[in-house]
């Protein structure tokens, strides 16, 4: 099997299967950071932690990582001095994996299409990589915004090819 096979099989796998995204992840959750940062380059969580980083100057700021997955996002604003981060994420070997970072404050299993529960807001969210092809959609932002408090600042990426598909103006 070529290498490039091997990605779009990674990629292809997440993006069109509409089945349990837990299993799925769990199943992946060992080599995610070394198929996505190593093998396919992929930047989103360095770009997304730059711009986050511009808007959220207080390295004391209560964060949410939504969707945290592995712990990429965590383990950048760790190492850039942030100290009260808290993610969630659907898949509990991801969890896992981001337990090992020591970035986190707190970490907990959350379904993003459900309401983000917590004992006060937080000041700032970031969620890279979760909005994309199946769900959670775009309709279901508002599960992080409603986290914050007034004024509170969200950085969120969104797939650019499921936004051109699924969510663009020129589809509906």
């Amino acid at each position: 099997m070529a290498a490039s096979d091997k990605i779009d099989s990674r990629l292809k796998n997440v993006y069109d299967n509409p089945g349990d995204k837990q299993a799925l992840f769990d199943d992946w959750a060992a080599t995610y950071d070394q198929d996505l940062v190593d093998d396919l380059g992929y930047v989103a969580d360095a770009e997304a932690c730059r711009l986050f980083m511009s808007l959220v100057t207080d390295r004391q700021a209560r964060i949410l990582d939504a969707g945290c997955g592995t712990g990429l996002v965590g383990q950048r604003l760790k190492q850039a001095g942030y100290t009260n981060i808290h993610g969630n994420d659907y898949s509990e070997k991801m969890l896992d994996q981001a337990r090992a970072t020591d970035a986190y404050q707190s970490l907990e299993q959350h379904d993003l299409t459900l309401p983000v529960v917590s004992d006060r807001p937080f000041d700032a969210a970031i969620s890279v990589g979760v909005f994309a092809f199946s769900v959670p959609s775009a309709e279901h932002l508002v599960n992080i915004t409603r986290s914050l408090k007034p004024g509170g600042i969200a950085i969120v990426t969104v797939n650019g090819k499921a936004w051109k598909d699924r969510w663009s103006p020129a589809n509906a």
